[in-house]
């Protein structure tokens, strides 16, 4: 099993836990899933902090204040991730 890797945002001193490559397990924050999809916190941050289309121009972070908002949320990253961009 291979060691947790921890990145911290040096604006906002979050710390998220990576898994190595393998897709983020399955309690992990929207957050985490943001950052893997995007490999940068700017980019990750970016995503979560702005309107999305594919979310009906709601706030993913904002969203992700519920369990249904939350999982709404990582079905549009994994669909991206899988090369949906729609």
């Amino acid at each position: 099993m291979k060691a947790t890797a921890r990145v911290k945002a040096e604006s906002s001193g979050r710390t998220m836990p990576l898994r190595g490559s393998a897709v983020p397990h399955s309690n992990a924050s929207v957050e985490e899933w943001a950052l893997f999809a995007f490999k940068t916190l700017e980019a990750a941050d970016q995503f979560l902090d702005l309107p999305n289309p594919a979310l009906g121009n709601r706030i993913p972070r904002a969203m992700a204040q519920t369990e249904k908002g939350a999982q709404e949320v990582v079905a549009v990253l994994s669909r991206f991730m899988h090369g949906d961009y729609a």
